[in-house]
């Protein structure tokens, strides 16, 4: 039988505690980039499904392509977040998703020059990073949203050429 000295056991120990904290950290990084890229790629193909696409402008968007290779997609430089989706004038029809909201790191949204219709989403106001929203040259209705004017960083809003109705709201102007 031999006998290991206590000295030599110990730091095996902790050198094996400090190992398995590092792959655990590794494995939680790992974990959380895939789980915001899925998270992404989920809510941008939940977009896509609400519109209708009869030029091809989603083409290439796939569950099993890197969404920050799709058609209209801009991603930050981390490549793991959405920071621009600018589909103006690609012939989609259909209604703006409120799934738009959870884009969190959106900074520009170009929905221009469509055949949209509906109401522009009051969900658009959480887009706290938004600063051009473009949204004119489409067939939308119904009132400006008040939480348009929630958008702090927003420079750019041009939402005009469609059928909105009624005031613009104060917290817009």
């Amino acid at each position: 039988m031999k006998l290991i000295p206590v000295r030599q056991s110990a730091m095996g120990s902790i050198w094996m505690c400090h190992l398995f904290l590092l792959l655990s950290i590794l494995c939680t990084t790992f974990i959380a980039t895939m789980a915001n890229n899925a998270t992404d790629s989920y809510l941008l193909l939940k977009v896509k499904s609400e519109l209708v696409d009869p030029l091809g402008a989603f083409s290439n968007w796939f569950p099993t392509t890197q969404f920050c290779n799709w058609n209209g997609i801009t991603c930050a430089v981390d490549q793991e977040h959405v920071i621009g989706l600018n589909l103006s004038g690609s012939g989609i029809s259909g209604s703006i998703s409120v799934e738009l909201g959870n884009f969190t790191s959106l900074q520009t949204l170009d929905l221009s020059s469509n055949s949209l219709s509906g109401s522009i989403p009051s969900e658009l106001g959480q887009l706290q990073n938004l600063r051009i929203l473009q949204l004119y040259s489409n067939d939308l209705s119904g009132n400006i949203p008040s939480e348009i004017g929630n958008l702090r960083k927003l420079q750019v809003l041009r939402i005009g050429d469609n059928m909105l109705t009624g005031e613009i709201p104060p917290s817009v102007a």
